[in-house]
């Protein structure tokens, strides 16, 4: 639970959202590549849901993070799932998947994240966490350390899915043609 003492509720805000970059970190902690929004977007997508409210309830709680106002209320529905066939190249709908969407301010900044599901409580700590790193303002050494962070946990769940992929592949059967 999101210790923020704000009430998700549908509120009207009158301000100007502005969308902003992130500030550039140490390019060595970052492995050569400066973190943009569209990067820290897929790290915090990659987090499960657990960690991401973990991660938002200790920087709320040690008040790092200001207190998120909601925008609206987060709104569950389903996105269509489109592939393209690899032979053809056409596209299909493959499924609808479930998704909850959540708006939130931080400061002055638009904080806006969906996640696959049903789980308000993460899609708002992933909107809450999305607004914080794209605000100007703020403790840049945390907003670091988080980046950091997730970066860490992004790499353990890389080589946790390279694992299974070898364990998978090494038991799978190769057929061999006759002449």
């Amino acid at each position: 639970m999101l210790n923020t003492g704000v009430s998700i509720r549908k509120t009207t805000v009158t301000t100007h959202l502005y969308f902003r970059t992130v500030p550039n970190a140490d390019s060595a902690s970052t492995g050569g590549r400066t973190p943009n929004r569209e990067y820290l977007s897929e790290l915090v997508a990659r987090c499960d849901d657990h960690t991401i409210v973990e991660i938002v309830d200790d920087l709320l709680w040690s008040k790092t993070i200001p207190a998120p106002r909601p925008l609206r209320e987060p709104q569950i529905g389903t996105i269509q799932l489109q592939v393209r066939e690899p032979i053809c190249r056409e596209r299909f709908i493959l499924a609808d998947a479930l998704v909850t969407i959540a708006e939130v301010m931080v400061d002055e900044s638009l904080g806006w994240a969906m996640r696959v599901g049903a789980n308000a409580e993460a899609a708002v700590a992933a909107a809450v966490l999305d607004g914080w790193l794209a605000g100007t303002d703020g403790d840049h050494a945390a907003k670091t350390k988080t980046i950091d962070e997730l970066k860490s946990l992004d790499r353990v769940n890389d080589y946790a899915i390279n694992l299974r992929r070898r364990e998978v592949l090494a038991t799978a059967i190769e057929f061999e043609e006759l002449d």
